[in-house]
């Protein structure tokens, strides 16, 4: 099954099927979709709650209708991720994606964690994520990894127990022991909110 994983396949173009897990008899819940499990006779029954709407359907809309719409859902997001009876914070990069949930968060004056790595210093994201939290008036915590931070082999195997998947690598080792400083140094924090993946959507790369 890992062979069918395009992310390890080399597959020269990335495709809309269906993804694979690496367990026996584990499958994937569909995005947008409830799996109902009858506890009876183990019966499933797959419902599609939402879908992508096709490129077709929005052809006459303005680009500005996006833009106000991606602003409306993004607040909205944010808010509703903000409610909770216990601490949140932010795993601040310094990208559009964290910087904006960052700056809808900001009234709670939760705490902001970023990575201090030797790649986050030469592309400037740790000094992009200190300066965006002395603009909004956040704690920075800035999480150091050395050179010779290495993860030993135990380590990597509860990761890769955490992760249920192999694919993990320094990014995520990373953000594991950035939950790990952030629980020992702020006790009541239980939600991290994260901007996973939208600096690519937004157009934050080159």
């Amino acid at each position: 099954r890992a062979l069918a994983d395009q992310g390890l396949n080399a597959a020269p173009a990335m495709t809309d099927d269906d993804p694979v897990t690496w367990f026996k008899e584990v499958d994937h819940v569909p995005s947008g979709a409830i799996v109902d499990i009858s506890l009876r006779d183990g019966a499933t029954r797959v419902h599609r709650y939402w879908e992508l709407p096709t490129p077709a359907e929005a052809d006459h809309l303005p680009e500005s209708f996006f833009v106000q719409s991606m602003a409306e859902l993004l607040a909205s997001s944010v808010r509703e991720c903000l409610v909770a009876d216990a601490e949140i914070g932010v795993f601040l990069s310094g990208g559009l994606d964290s910087a904006a949930i960052s700056a809808l968060s900001a009234h709670t004056g939760l705490h902001t964690f970023s990575a201090l790595t030797g790649s986050t210093v030469v592309n400037k994201d740790a000094q992009y994520a200190q300066q965006t939290a002395a603009l909004l008036g956040l704690p920075n915590h800035q999480v150091a990894f050395g050179a010779d931070r290495l993860a030993a082999a135990d380590e990597w195997k509860r990761l890769l127990w955490l992760m249920e998947s192999p694919q993990c690598g320094p990014e995520q080792f990373y953000r594991s022991e950035m939950y790990r400083f952030a629980r020992a140094e702020r006790p009541g924090l239980k939600a991290i909110l994260l901007g996973s993946g939208a600096d690519e959507f937004s157009g934050g790369y080159s």
